[in-house]
């Protein structure tokens, strides 16, 4: 008798089984892949996972990290074409590749969703896009700066050359500041990075003691720059001789920062907005694959509004 349950045990565990894994095959597979390893991109990449893992039980995900390498990222898309899968949710390593990648995944059929980094060498209306409306970034960092400042001498830190969202942040900044007595003093590319951040404002600071405002196209940035500037002895505020510092993503380690009272602002990117956006998308264009656009508005964190945030 106990041969026999032992037996009876052992089909049921094999049947379990095999449901599991035909359930599984019978999911709709995306690939999320994502281009660039930034605090953001880790979280936002977190929060699109969690909201399917929520609210589209019937999509499973093949996640790949390309790691800005624009050769891998377009090989392993190729691949997992070949593999059968169903949609692409693709931050793009480098906007230089997207013309051949879009060609590709449209030649195959396979509908594809870009985020956060915007695909700026295809046509507009040729392809899907979720990611945050960038046109008033530096507007908003500007206003925030004017509300205690008349004017100053800043430096902006950059984000990667070939991505739109360094081009519009700095480019708002630059236009808003056309009529105030706010003066660019040097402009420097950090990719994205704390610890080129860092280096840069290390060497700005050694040039030029008169820095009264730093603009990051991101916080991860602003943090370096912030390590650089309390490295050097200097204080960090509003008042004469101290130096204001705004980011923008609002990740963590921003938000930490403008409640110690390091980081003046920073210009939130809804990473829970975006991710049910994209991920509601994605599963829309499967069944039903038209081009969208949607861009999520940003706002301003300081510390009047920091304890609000979610």
């Amino acid at each position: 008798m106990r041969n026999l349950l032992l037996i009876l045990l052992s089909i049921s565990i094999v049947n379990c089984s095999n449901n599991s894994s035909v359930n599984d095959n019978d999911k709709i597979k995306i690939a999320l892949i994502h281009g660039i390893n930034t605090t953001f991109t880790e979280v936002l990449i977190n929060d699109i996972k969690a909201y399917k893992d929520v609210n589209h039980t019937n999509i499973a995900f093949i996640e790949l990290s390309a790691s800005e390498d624009i050769i891998k990222q377009q090989s392993r898309i190729e691949t997992l074409v070949t593999q059968g899968i169903d949609g692409i949710i693709l931050q793009i390593a480098n906007t230089a590749i997207a013309s051949s990648i879009d060609s590709y995944v449209k030649a195959n059929n396979i509908p594809t969703l870009y985020f956060n980094i915007k695909p700026t060498t295809l046509r507009d209306g040729t392809y899907s896009y979720v990611g945050m409306n960038e046109n008033s970034v530096g507007y908003l960092q500007v206003q925030e700066v004017l509300k205690v400042r008349d004017g100053g001498n800043a430096v902006i830190l950059l984000g990667d050359p070939n991505n739109e969202a360094t081009l519009l942040r700095t480019s708002s900044v630059m236009e808003s500041i056309s009529n105030t007595q706010i003066k660019i003093l040097a402009t420097a590319q950090g990719n994205w990075y704390d610890n080129i951040a860092e280096s840069l404002m290390e060497k700005w600071i050694s040039l030029n003691n008169d820095i009264d405002i730093v603009f990051s196209n991101n916080d991860d940035m602003a943090v370096g720059a912030i390590r650089a500037i309390e490295k050097a002895g200097k204080n960090l505020g509003t008042n004469i001789g101290e130096i204001m510092v705004l980011g923008v993503d609002a990740t963590a380690n921003g938000i930490q920062y403008i409640k110690d009272g390091k980081m003046y602002a920073t210009v939130k990117q809804d990473s829970k907005l975006e991710a049910k956006v994209i991920v509601d998308s994605i599963a829309d264009m499967i069944n039903n694959n038209r081009n969208r656009t949607i861009l999520i508005e940003p706002e301003v964190i300081t510390i009047e509004n920091v304890n609000e945030i979610e």
